[in-house]
């Protein structure tokens, strides 16, 4: 209950109720207001996912001879991603 009392007594009398700001002139820009588009570049860090991950799975191993299309770009039905081989089972 003291600690209570205690808070409000504070909240009365310490701490600073005041509405005002102080803004030295210099940190002032007074301009004219114009229609147009509005342009902002705000930085943003993130870390962007594909909406869908298929993973390939080769069952008898072997490497990847070519990459045809970068990581990161769109692929459509029946585009080549990659030329597997495995020299294994070339002899």
């Amino acid at each position: 209950m003291a600690a209570i009392i205690g808070f409000v007594v504070y909240s009365l009398f310490f701490e600073d109720h005041s509405k005002q700001m102080s803004v030295s002139v210099s940190q002032i820009t007074i301009s004219e207001v114009k229609n147009g588009a509005f342009q902002a570049f705000i930085p943003v860090d993130g870390v962007v996912q594909p909406l869908k991950t298929i993973y390939l799975d080769v069952v008898q191993g072997g490497y990847v001879e070519k990459k045809f299309i970068a990581g990161g770009n769109e692929v459509k039905t029946g585009d080549r991603l990659l030329k597997l081989s495995n020299y294994n089972l070339m002899m």
